[in-house]
């Protein structure tokens, strides 16, 4: 059986509409990339995803879930519970009537990870 010969020049990746530039790896705008599409959501890029293996007891984070984003809703939160039985999903503190010294004498939720960020939005 005969192979198909690999192709010497592969395809470039799409061009951005835009600005004509070339995207990265499966459409993402490259860092150089000055359409106004790519400046309006870098803050997408820019936020810190939250890593469970450096998380910590009292880390602030905020909750935007896709649903808020629509809406530009946002709920800031501390981390005060690391459960041991998942690791996607962390209990957190949102609502303590602005007694942030005293949050683990609050209710936390267990929220998942996806929709966290690290730091808070002001």
């Amino acid at each position: 059986m005969k192979q198909d010969p690999i192709p010497i020049n592969p395809p470039k990746p799409p061009k951005c509409i835009n600005c004509g530039l070339y995207q990265g790896f499966a459409g993402m705008h490259t860092r150089t990339c000055q359409c106004p599409d790519y400046l309006m959501n870098i803050n997408k890029i820019v936020i810190m995803k939250i890593n469970i293996a450096t998380l910590k007891i009292g880390d602030k984070v905020c909750y935007q879930p896709d649903y808020y984003k629509s809406e530009n809703k946002y709920e800031n939160g501390r981390v005060k519970e690391i459960p041991n039985h998942t690791n996607t999903a962390i209990r957190v503190v949102y609502n303590c009537g602005g007694e942030w010294d005293n949050f683990k004498d609050y209710t936390s939720a267990l929220t998942n990870l996806s929709d966290l960020t690290l730091g808070w939005k002001h």
